[in-house]
């Protein structure tokens, strides 16, 4: 049988080693966007990404990859607007919280996988409805465009 302080010591140490590998994440993604210029507000353009993102708890900035076509960034804005306006950035820390702590379990990492996916569809769901239909065929083409690998995957 394993003795309880040990198994609390391997708990402890895992939780540990999960969140200084979301920190040290954390930290080398900040260092890559040292690079970024501001568009506008809370927008931000960067070289070398290869997907647009939120990033920030109190005031959460929208950083875009470089050399999207007009269209294409209206798009992607809408979309990680939508992420900022339901909170979804603030969902995936805790989220991550979560896993920190339960990093053992599988169900937890199935958990915290499906719940980025679910965010993901739900999001293109909302900018689907709030386009007229001319709109949804385009961003259907570019959520296309972007699942083949051809700008950033969702």
């Amino acid at each position: 049988m394993i003795d309880q302080t040990k198994a609390g010591l391997a708990g402890a140490a895992g939780t540990g080693l999960m969140a200084a590998w979301g920190l040290w994440s954390l930290l080398r993604l900040k260092g890559k966007l040292r690079e970024a210029a501001p568009l506008e507000g809370n927008v931000w353009e960067c070289d070398g990404l290869d997907t647009a993102f939120v990033l920030g708890l109190v005031r959460p900035r929208i950083y875009l990859p470089s050399g999207l076509s007009g269209q294409e960034r209206e798009f992607i804005l809408c979309h990680e607007r939508h992420h900022v306006k339901r909170l979804d950035h603030v969902w995936k820390l805790a989220a991550f919280g979560a896993l920190c702590v339960h990093w053992f379990n599988p169900a937890v990492w199935a958990a915290f996988w499906l719940a980025q996916k679910d965010m993901e569809i739900s999001c293109d769901e909302a900018v689907l409805k709030s386009l007229d239909s001319d709109c949804r065929c385009d961003y259907s083409q570019t959520l296309l465009r972007v699942s083949s690998g051809r700008r950033w995957t969702a």
